[in-house]
């Protein structure tokens, strides 16, 4: 019973740190997709860039780039939300398997010393 509790809380523990590797990795490829701009002084520049704009058409076609790039900027935070979420999730429930097993094998071992 003790091998094979520590053989599960093993694969355990196994399985919730390679969750955990597979979405740092997603975080570092996808986050950078959520910023905008790279830096204050480059969304400053835009605004200005903006305000100086007096053609209504030129203006349109900004409005309609920034729309579309702030959809796809909040999917890909809403996707990484999720992946979190999700992640802990898995944690939490590896962490409570992980302590359900340590309490049997601290029982075993009870039950082994008490035995002897």
């Amino acid at each position: 019973m003790t091998s094979c509790s520590l053989n599960r809380l093993a694969t355990i523990w196994w399985v919730t740190l390679l969750v955990c590797v597979a979405v740092l990795f997603i975080f570092l490829l996808l986050t950078p997709e959520v910023a905008l701009f790279g830096s204050t002084s480059e969304r400053d520049a835009e605004i200005h860039s903006i305000k100086s704009e007096t053609d209504a058409s030129r203006l349109q076609k900004i409005a309609v780039m920034y729309v579309s790039v702030g959809y796809g900027t909040g999917t890909t935070a809403t996707l990484l939300c999720r992946i979190a979420l999700g992640t802990l999730l898995v944690v939490i429930a590896g962490s409570v398997t992980g302590l359900v097993q340590v309490r049997r094998i601290r029982r075993k071992l009870d039950e082994t010393k008490n035995v002897a």
